[in-house]
């Protein structure tokens, strides 16, 4: 994991500091190392648009750890690396309240697809739609037939432990992150599980 990332508890001074922090999550995900132009742009954009308190346990710190552990994953299973960073940079991004929020999935994929129309997300529709179907799913889906998918949803699971919960490995769709909690030396490995 890339300890220049907030862990949980651990939050970014500043916007600007974010913002670095989120574009060089990104850089990680682009295999010649530079970023595409827009990404700053998308990254400032949907701070803007942010509805919480960017310290809240959704935000900004939450979405570079879903990032962070995406990267993980991904680089292990063969996800599709961008789709895994965008997803942790917008799947609680239109969240209007920290706690119970059922249709904030659906937003964020429906936020994801306006970002595309207005050319600030640059995909392709099928990583478009891999992206919108993670969004979608993300906090009551169990399964997936895409890896993509799949990963998506670990690395937000596997930032449960934020609210001292631990992870259960039956939650989890990808065997590298039912190993990565499994381990014995994993931080999440001591919270409980509500």
């Amino acid at each position: 994991m890339d300890g220049n990332l907030p862990h949980a508890g651990e939050e970014k001074g500043s916007s600007g500091d974010t913002v670095e922090s989120c574009r060089r999550a990104l850089a990680a995900t682009v295999v010649s190392g530079e970023l595409p132009p827009e990404t700053e742009s998308l990254v400032g954009k949907i701070l803007k648009d942010y509805r919480l308190d960017p310290k809240g346990i959704h935000g900004p710190a939450h979405w570079l750890r879903v990032m962070d552990y995406g990267r993980m994953l991904g680089e292990k299973n063969g996800a599709n690396l961008k789709v895994v960073a965008l997803f942790g940079l917008i799947h609680d991004a239109r969240r209007l309240s920290d706690h119970h929020d059922p249709h904030h999935g659906a937003r964020a994929a429906a936020y994801a697809r306006e970002l595309a129309t207005e050319g600030r997300l640059r995909v392709s529709s099928r990583d478009l739609d891999l992206l919108c179907s993670a969004c979608e799913g993300h906090t009551a889906g169990r399964t997936h037939p895409d890896l993509t998918v799949r990963t998506c949803w670990d690395a937000d699971r596997l930032d449960l432990h934020r609210f001292g919960w631990e992870i259960d490995p039956g939650q989890l769709n990808t065997p590298e992150a039912v190993e990565f909690v499994s381990r014995p030396e994993t931080p999440v490995k001591n919270f409980l599980i509500l």
